[in-house]
């Protein structure tokens, strides 16, 4: 349900096709949270079917048509009650904690390997996020100059990720070094 309220805030900013749409959310979006791009049509056609959206057709001469979305006054309604609506408390699933409660019953090199797949991953997206940052937020958007642009939202769920991020990758680090015999750091 949250994904199309995701993309009804991508729509906040400017109409786009169903293309730029998953285009723009896994380059923003995606980095927190997953869709697979049929999910996203999927999502577009009901919300038009709501009334949420308006769409007109681009046609193409070398491809299908394109269909532009751009959000309705029922669709900021929509998503203006669901801004309006708590969301429950934050409690994330961490399936490497459901593995460490397995620690005493396996090798110990199981365990380890699995630390090494995190820490290699979570490396890799701190380097795509810094790359993200480099080309895009240096220097970063101003915040504080009246509602927030497009950009600016962006740059914010980076910085969030990006904290996310490095507390994984040291608890990683720490958390192997413990069950090594090493000295936390």
């Amino acid at each position: 349900m949250s994904l199309r309220y995701a993309v009804l805030g991508l729509l906040v900013h400017e109409p786009m096709t169903g293309y730029e749409i998953a285009r723009l959310f896994d380059a923003s979006v995606g980095h927190f949270w997953s869709a697979r791009h049929q999910q996203i049509y999927r999502e577009l056609r009901e919300m038009a079917g709501w009334g949420w959206l308006g769409d007109t057709a681009e046609p193409h001469a070398d491809r299908p048509d394109a269909r532009r979305y751009a959000i309705t006054e029922s669709g900021l309604s929509a998503l203006a009650a669901w801004v309006d609506t708590p969301l429950p408390p934050h409690r994330p699933r961490e399936p490497v904690l459901l593995k460490l409660l397995a620690a005493p019953a396996v090798p110990p090199d199981s365990l380890m390997a699995e630390f090494d797949r995190q820490l290699a991953d979570v490396e890799a997206r701190l380097a795509a996020y810094r790359d993200i940052v480099a080309r895009h937020y240096d220097p970063p958007p101003p915040l504080a100059t009246g509602p927030l642009n497009r950009h600016a939202v962006l740059y914010l769920s980076l910085t969030r990720g990006l904290s996310a991020a490095l507390a994984y990758r040291d608890w990683l680090i720490e958390t192997r070094d413990l069950l090594v015999g090493g000295a936390a750091t």
